[in-house]
């Protein structure tokens, strides 16, 4: 509503918005209780794999997570339904919404409301393989998995996502494991740690640390986010005089904000790090934690290492390729941690082109986002789609991407932009996206949590479109016209 004010609306627009918002909010709210207290169908079981060891599947998904679940439901029902022979190959035994664990480390959501069982979310009429993927070989359109089965297919979907990688940073595993003041809101167990850390905290020097945007593909906005909710946190206690004097740095190995976005929403966001007298320490790549002596080492730009002590070190880690895809063919180059290669337009891959690929593990020049598979989801199955039918694939994803940052408690700036850095968003017209705005706020923390379990893991989320799929025929081989684009 201050947003909403600071842009000139009136008195009686701003009264019909708060009650618009109590009533949405208090109607999500009870939706979400129940949604979350209901027992969860355990629909999907898993698939039993042939005497053999070897099955045939025409569209083989690996991946469980937001983008195979996703992408999987969207090919099944283009294909035929339950007669559709689509298989998806995770391991897991729980599916994670991950967007949840930045609001879980800000004490915003209970962390028990970001997992549910992977056989509720396995498209139902999907096989289940429930192993991991240990090879590719897509000269011979095969997927070995790790009990050494070999399951062939006819079309292949990557979606595998990356793992974080905490051994990058020499002892940042060691101080995580022990009580040295070291925390991380990436990951199930360690969002409910963290948050308790920040509870815990009683004064000192609180470091915040990002790493090259090359290395995290897309965690820009986690650790601002963290950060921002646990200085609010803070100066909120310590204006009840409960908190005694503290101070804030965030770190980060890139020289600007939020680099890969448009340049206002980083001017904004470091125009509150000056407001709240947070210090930015800009091309600061953490490269080693002395969790015994609460030391921070980075380096800089020119090579040169420095210390900082700190009381409380909140990370976001480096992320790696799974084993799998380590060096595979399917990767864009020779060295560990390539991905896979993809045009970025078609999400098709450039050397076999039955092979498609989408999510994280996709080389794909934008932010890696929950909020971008619910836009290369629908371009991914309308093009394999078209390959099945002999047809060039005809749609085109443009990087559509959100980072959204939260800045307070209620406060959140939703930053959405495509390849380039351009800007693409949703409410362009009403209300400007890089100010703070509880609206916002409040689409992040209830609606979006309802879209993904109800809607976008059925296959049935759009994005800015929300449940209306786009018309790629109309589109003469380009994403749907936007209406900020």
């Amino acid at each position: 509503l201050t947003a909403a004010r600071a842009d000139g609306l009136g008195g009686g627009m701003l009264r019909t918005l708060a009650r618009a918002g109590v009533a949405a909010g208090a109607g999500a709210a009870a939706y979400l209780a129940y949604d979350s207290a209901k027992t969860e169908e355990h629909r999907a079981i898993p698939h039993t794999i042939s005497k053999n060891g070897q099955e045939h599947h025409h569209v083989v998904v690996v991946g469980g997570g937001a983008g195979g679940c996703s992408v999987a439901s969207m090919i099944a029902r283009k294909l035929g339904g339950q007669d559709a022979d689509v298989a998806v190959i995770e391991p897991s035994e729980w599916h994670y919404y991950q967007p949840l664990w930045t609001m879980a480390a800000g004490g915003l959501a209970p962390v028990e409301q970001s997992r549910r069982r992977m056989s509720s979310v396995i498209p139902e009429s999907a096989h289940w393989i429930k192993q991991h993927a240990a090879r590719f070989d897509p000269d011979k359109n095969t997927v070995m998995l790790g009990d050494g089965t070999r399951v062939t297919y006819d079309y292949l979907v990557v979606a595998t996502g990356l793992l974080p990688d905490w051994h990058a940073v020499k002892g940042l595993a060691d101080a995580l494991n022990k009580d040295d003041g070291v925390v991380t809101s990436h990951g199930f167990k360690q969002a409910a740690a963290a948050w308790h850390a920040v509870e815990a905290f009683r004064g000192g020097v609180a470091l915040f640390s990002q790493p090259q945007e090359g290395v995290t593909y897309g965690s820009t906005a986690q650790t601002q986010s963290a950060m921002f909710l646990a200085e609010y946190y803070w100066r909120s206690r310590q204006g009840a005089e409960q908190q005694p004097a503290f101070s804030v740095e965030y770190c980060s190995g890139e020289m600007s904000v939020l680099s890969t976005a448009p340049p206002r929403f980083g001017a904004r966001l470091k125009a509150l790090c000056a407001e709240r007298n947070i210090a930015l320490q800009l091309g600061h790549e953490l490269v080693e934690v002395d969790g015994r002596r609460r030391l921070a080492f980075f380096r800089l730009p020119t090579g040169e290492r420095v210390s900082k002590r700190y009381d409380l070190l909140h990370v976001t880690p480096q992320m790696r390729v799974p084993a799998c895809l380590s060096r595979s063919k399917l990767v864009e180059g020779a060295h560990a941690n390539a991905l896979v290669e993809v045009d970025s337009g078609t999400l098709q891959h450039k050397r076999y082109p039955n092979v498609f690929a989408l999510g994280d593990c996709a080389n794909l020049p934008t932010p890696k986002t929950a909020a971008s598979i619910t836009e290369q989801a629908p371009v991914l199955a309308h093009n394999l789609k078209c390959v099945v039918d002999g047809r060039d694939p005809s749609a085109r994803y443009d990087g559509y991407t959100s980072c959204p940052v939260f800045v307070g408690r209620g406060q959140l700036v939703l930053a959405e932009y495509k390849y380039g850095g351009v800007a693409r968003e949703t409410f362009p017209v009403f209300v400007n996206q890089a100010r703070e705005s509880a609206v916002f706020c409040m689409i992040q923390t209830v609606l979006f949590p309802l879209a993904y379990w109800n809607f976008m893991l059925q296959g049935r989320w759009f994005g800015p479109r929300t449940c209306f799929e786009p018309d790629f025929a109309d589109s003469k081989g380009s994403m749907w016209v936007h209406v900020s684009s």
